[in-house]
């Protein structure tokens, strides 16, 4: 039989524990490790790293994009491109023209059967004169590369002693070949008007045109003139302009006899 006293012994014995071994738990996150896991969080990561190549790249340590484009390169790269431009406005840009007068005739007479407003009047009373004429220049374009193209070529005609307008003139649209040195004719209409025949400038006028045989002198005395020309040329910007003066200039008319 077996021993009851075993048996109870077994019955009662405390079972024993097998013990495992578990890894300790570490230190706990801190908030920055937190919001590097969200969103904003990586975009700020992104930005930061960005932010570091630009400055990388300024230092010269590292090229743009992973290339080895560097800060250097870029400034050389730079210059060559400006001074490429430079070159090629030099070439492409039209230079402004120079111009000379007729010394002998600046002015030249216009044939009567033009438009209605090139015919020519000449009055005492009221005292005024309106005539056409063509401008004799000569326009030199040998400095520039190109054609020249005139938006507008303007003149403006002063008398002068008195320094009054007496003449206008337009020409628009025009263009002159690269390279040339070539006569310009610009068509410009002298018009005045004033109080009566007693005007110093009317007088000028008159005197200059009047017929030859009514000259006492027989030869007609000529008059003085200040000429602004004013261009607007295409592909630059702004206006530019030039003048002169002239004295003892011939009329380009020459009135009837009973003018007088």
């Amino acid at each position: 039989m077996p021993n009851r006293t075993d048996a109870k012994s077994e019955a009662g014995a405390t079972p024993e524990v097998e013990l495992v071994t578990v890894p300790a738990f570490g230190a706990e996150w801190n908030k920055d490790e937190l919001r590097a896991l969200t969103k904003s969080g990586k975009r700020a990561a992104k930005s930061e790293a960005r932010s570091g190549k630009v400055k990388a790249w300024v230092r010269g340590e590292e090229g743009a994009c992973g290339t080895r484009f560097t800060r250097r390169l870029c400034v050389f790269v730079t210059f060559g491109l400006i001074a490429a431009a430079g070159i090629v406005l030099a070439i492409c840009m039209p230079r402004v023209p120079s111009f000379e007068f007729n010394s002998l005739a600046p002015f030249a007479p216009i044939n009567n059967d033009g438009p209605a407003q090139w015919k020519t009047a000449f009055s005492r009373t009221p005292a005024n004169f309106s005539f056409p004429a063509w401008m004799d220049l000569r326009i030199n374009t040998k400095g520039s590369m190109v054609p020249v193209h005139f938006n507008v070529l303007s003149a403006k005609i002063y008398e002068l002693g008195e320094f009054k307008v007496v003449g206008t003139g337009n020409l628009t649209n025009y263009s002159v070949p690269a390279k040339k040195n070539m006569q310009l004719l610009l068509p410009v209409t002298f018009e005045y008007q004033a109080v009566n025949s007693s005007d110093l400038t009317w007088l000028h006028f008159y005197d200059a045109c009047k017929n030859t045989i009514n000259n006492a002198e027989g030869a007609r005395p000529g008059f003085g003139v200040r000429v602004v020309l004013e261009m607007g040329i295409r592909g630059r910007l702004g206006k530019a302009g030039t003048s002169t003066q002239m004295s003892g200039v011939a009329c380009p008319i020459e009135l009837p006899l009973d003018s007088a």
